[in-house]
């Protein structure tokens, strides 16, 4: 997932999109932000502790500006530039392979 993430900041900051991503230490998680005019939305992000494990919410983050990008700027392409970037190997792997008759068919 931080991949992801790493993918749509570079995609916002394509688009000319206004957002940030911040940490809030010691227990405020992190901060996403982002605006569009005067127009401002930010969003708390905590992180995951299983016993010793600790997650942070990469994936969650990602969601949030694909989705506030997405009603920030309709008409912009966004979403489908990101689809195809995170997709890009399952779209190859999904386009149609053409089988041609093997030469012992035609006998």
């Amino acid at each position: 997932m931080a991949a992801d993430l790493e993918r749509v900041i570079k995609l916002m900051h394509e688009h000319n999109i206004v957002c940030g991503i911040e940490t809030a230490p010691p227990d405020g998680g992190i901060i996403a932000r982002m605006s569009y005019g005067p127009h401002r939305q930010i969003a708390s992000f905590h992180r995951t502790i299983i016993g010793e494990r600790q997650t942070w919410p990469a994936g969650d983050i990602t969601r949030w500006l694909m989705g506030t990008a997405s009603r920030f700027y309709p008409e912009d392409r966004l979403a489908e530039r990101y689809f195809e970037l995170r997709y890009a190997d399952k779209i190859e792997a999904a386009k149609p392979v053409v089988l041609l008759p093997s030469r012992s068919a035609k006998r």
